[in-house]
């Protein structure tokens, strides 16, 4: 069995995946300032196949690492993205950068996430999926 604190740990970050979802999806994100929810959408499948608001969709997907990429060329990229007709970004939230102290934790400039995903529903690619791993690199 796994010590508390990292069982702690993947509950963490099962909440946190799930909030930048809910966020992504034009749900809200308590510790954020959001936007104004986009419409609902429907999201099913059927016969093996995804169908997005009633039409086919298919995922096509490209991932990027906001810690990586300079603030200042988020937009870009997530254009940059878009015309490469990707409709999907994932991307991993570092968790050893946003609390590199046990306890402290720093989501402000080029660590803030959610502004991140507030930038990729502006060029409107909708669909942010996010993993997150407590000790990735």
């Amino acid at each position: 069995m796994e010590p508390p604190a990292r069982r702690r740990g993947v509950g963490i970050s099962v909440l946190a995946c799930v909030g930048l979802t809910v966020l992504a999806l034009g749900g809200r994100f308590a510790a954020a300032d959001v936007p104004a929810p986009v419409p609902a959408h429907t999201f099913t499948v059927t016969d093996g196949h995804f169908v997005l608001d009633g039409k086919p969709f298919q995922i096509i997907s490209g991932e990027m690492h906001y810690p990586r990429i300079p603030r200042e060329y988020w937009r870009a990229r997530l254009k940059l993205a878009k015309a490469m007709g990707l409709n999907t970004v994932t991307m991993y939230t570092f968790w050893n950068i946003h609390e590199s102290v046990r306890g402290t934790y720093d989501f402000s400039g080029q660590n803030d996430v959610a502004e991140f995903i507030r930038e990729a529903r502006q060029v409107s690619t909708p669909h942010v999926t996010a993993s997150l791993e407590k000790n990735a690199a």
